[in-house]
């Protein structure tokens, strides 16, 4: 199984793969996700279970578990997980931190919208930064 920008928040645990021995070998691949809010632990595996996470950000959990390779951490600065709004807020650790994925977000909207060799935000939500500015008018 493999699973690309995926935020899981604010449950017990994040993913918990478990296998018993005689079944054959289990393989996730999780990359380009949030991991944040977890009581227990982010990413926990038991039996035999290949894991690979990747560029993937891990934010209060109380123990992160599995974090692979490229994890990095800080807040995803969720809008309102009070209210399930799980969407990325200006400021959020997330935003412009991947070199690729895939190329809409859980909305719908295309990725990425930042720019340079980091484009894509972790998780399920691409940022979309405001390009309006708004000037004084003067009427005389």
């Amino acid at each position: 199984m493999t699973l690309f920008h995926n935020s899981l928040a604010d449950a017990p645990i994040g993913i918990s793969i478990e296998n018993s021995p005689g079944l054959g070998s289990l393989f996730l691949q999780f990359s380009n996700g949030i991991v944040s809010g977890h009581s227990v632990t982010g990413i926990s595996t038991s039996g035999p279970v290949t894991l690979v996470v990747t560029n993937t950000l891990f934010h209060a959990n109380e123990a992160d578990g599995v974090t692979g390779s490229d994890p990095f951490f800080g807040d995803p600065a969720f809008k309102s997980p009070v209210t399930y709004n799980y969407h990325l807020s200006r400021g959020s650790q997330a935003i412009d931190r991947i070199a690729s994925g895939l190329h809409f977000d859980i909305d719908g909207d295309a990725r990425p919208f930042g720019s340079g060799t980091t484009a894509f935000d972790a998780g399920a939500d691409e940022f979309i930064h405001s390009l309006f500015f708004f000037l004084p008018v003067t009427v005389r």
